[in-house]
This record gives C-alpha cells, structure tokens and sequence, in this order.
C-alpha cells in the first residue's frame, strides 16, 4: 500500500495545491484541490479506481464564473 501526501504552496501568481493519493494493487482513492490566482481557477478532484470500476467526480471554477462538473 502506498499513501502519497503533497501540498505545494507558490507566490507571484498564487497558487496551492494539496494532494493525497492512496493506492494497493488493485485500488487507487486520489483527492486534490488546487487554487490559482490572476486568472483564478478552482480545482477539485476525487477519483475512486478499482479492477471493475471508476468514479471520478470533478468540479472547476474558471474566471468567466462557469461551474463545470463531470462525472465519469
């Protein structure tokens, strides 16, 4: 099993991330959120993976205040 914590922090522009990925053999959980700034955008990411299946849901803000979201 491997579990993989990341959290980046940049200044000028602004941006952090943060990160954690879980993964077995045969199952993967990510999570991650990241921030920008100047032309913001807001990220967020769960992804679920196994043999028989994924699930990924995604939400991102851009500047022109659309909300996209999708759902695989």
């Amino acid at each position: 099993m491997k579990l993989r914590f990341q959290v980046a922090l940049s200044s000028c522009d602004f941006k952090l991330r943060f990160q954690i990925a879980i993964s077995s053999c045969d199952f993967k959980l990510r999570f991650q959120v990241a921030i920008s700034s100047c032309d913001f955008k807001l990220r967020f990411q769960v992804a679920i993976s196994n043999y028989s299946f994924k699930l990924c849901f995604k939400a991102e803000v851009a500047p022109s205040e659309k909300l996209s979201l999708e759902k695989s």
